[in-house]
């Protein structure tokens, strides 16, 4: 396997040693190396150097004048993860160093050893090593985080419906509690909308377990791209009449056949639908579009509603993002039908893109191959694999 290694180029490092001339020649080492160095000469000027970002990796000597380098180490690992640590050792020094390595130093070098041979290169590969390492641990960290963030979202937004399906239920139970039959009705709409809400979340949920395991099954044919967006839009209609939302269809009747799964595009078409009418106020309106450009098919879904911040525009399509605000955050929902879209699409060999301005509606759009006699090898029926 190849590992993959860290540049050093314009990498800030600090280096913490009471020894000048060790100071001097790491300086002047790194330096070669493209780095931009800061020097300490003791714990205290370390610590107050050090800034959660402003290194990317700091080598630190582990007997200083006035503290322990551990206690440096600690002291960082407090607050900074992200920072790469390697220790400089001195002779004997090797024990304690990999004690640190467990608490949180992503390597050591014998500095005795280092300035005596000057091995460049060794020392320049266990730099990339361990700036690769920390960067991986980071990012694994990272991923946990917003996984958990993932799952619980979802645990809160099912519990939601499941919420309103109990209250409701209790309600209709309840031989005490004088209901009239448009009250009775009113509860069973709202159980039978809440049911739904909980069936579509599951759906989102499950979909994305099998993309996040990394496969898509596609089965490819000629496709009327047409009749799937009618198909798309009188499905979603009865949730649009639910707020007096109205859906505009604008096909050319020229519209050619893509080569494509039905089943697959009609989910992106819900998905995109679901979320115009989820993020649009009542009485607003909905368009869906589609018309051929070059090699492709290019479908858009146009809603009138809250618009999205300029800030979310880049996260909309990655994993584990929904958009922020007060607004958007009292709307329940997993967030995971544009993640489901982006994989979709491309498997298709299609871009998605978002464009908004907030308070002014939005605009989600993707491609589709149109149809050729001799399709792509790459979208012959198969399961794919997607990029996890």
């Amino acid at each position: 396997m190849i590992e993959d290694k860290a540049t050093l180029e314009d990498k800030a490092v600090l280096i913490v040693d009471d020894s000048r001339p060790t100071r001097r020649f790491l300086e002047a080492l790194v330096r070669g190396f493209g780095m931009r160095p800061t020097t300490a000469e003791d714990a205290a000027s370390a610590l107050a150097a050090w800034q959660p970002g402003r290194f990317d990796l700091i080598l630190l000597d582990l007997v200083l004048p006035d503290g322990d380098g551990l206690q440096v180490l600690r002291t960082i690992r407090e607050t900074d993860q992200a920072v790469c640590i390697v220790l400089v050792t001195g002779q004997g020094d090797v024990q304690t160093a990999i004690e640190a390595v467990r608490e949180g130093a992503d390597g050591y070098i014998d500095k005795d050893e280092l300035m005596r041979q000057a091995q460049q290169a060794t020392f320049r590969h266990h730099l990339e090593r361990s700036l690769s390492l920390r960067e991986g641990i980071r990012a694994r960290r990272e991923l946990e985080l917003m996984r958990a963030d993932l799952y619980a979202m979802v645990t809160h937004d099912l519990r939601h419906p499941l919420h309103i399906i109990q209250t409701a239920t209790q309600a209709l139970l309840n031989p005490k509690l004088p209901l009239t039959e448009e009250s009775r009705r009113d509860l069973i709409q709202m159980i039978a909308e809440s049911v739904g809400s909980l069936i579509k979340q599951l759906d989102d949920f499950l979909e994305y377990t099998k993309i996040d395991a990394g496969f898509l099954k596609l089965q490819p044919t000629e496709m009327d791209l047409a009749a799937v967006c009618r198909n798309a839009v009188g499905r979603a209609e009865v949730l649009a009449q639910n707020k007096k939302q109205t859906i505009e269809l604008n096909l050319p009747a020229d519209l050619p056949p893509v080569y494509a799964d039905a089943r697959r595009v009609e989910q992106v078409l819900a998905n995109l639908l679901s979320n115009a009418i989820k993020y649009t106020p009542e009485g607003g309106r909905i368009t869906v579009a589609a018309m051929a450009d070059g090699s492709h098919a290019r479908v858009t879904v146009t809603d009138t509603g809250m618009g999205i911040a300029a800030e979310d525009l880049p996260l909309l399509f990655q994993r584990y993002r929904r958009g922020s605000g007060e607004k958007i955050a009292r709307i329940k929902g997993t967030g995971l039908g544009l993640l489901i879209v982006k994989q979709i699409v491309e498997a298709h060999g299609g871009t998605v893109w978002a464009e908004s301005q907030e308070g002014q509606g939005s605009t989600f759009g993707f491609t589709l191959p149109l149809f050729s006699p001799h399709p792509s090898p790459s979208l012959q029926e198969t399961e794919t694999s997607q990029a996890p």
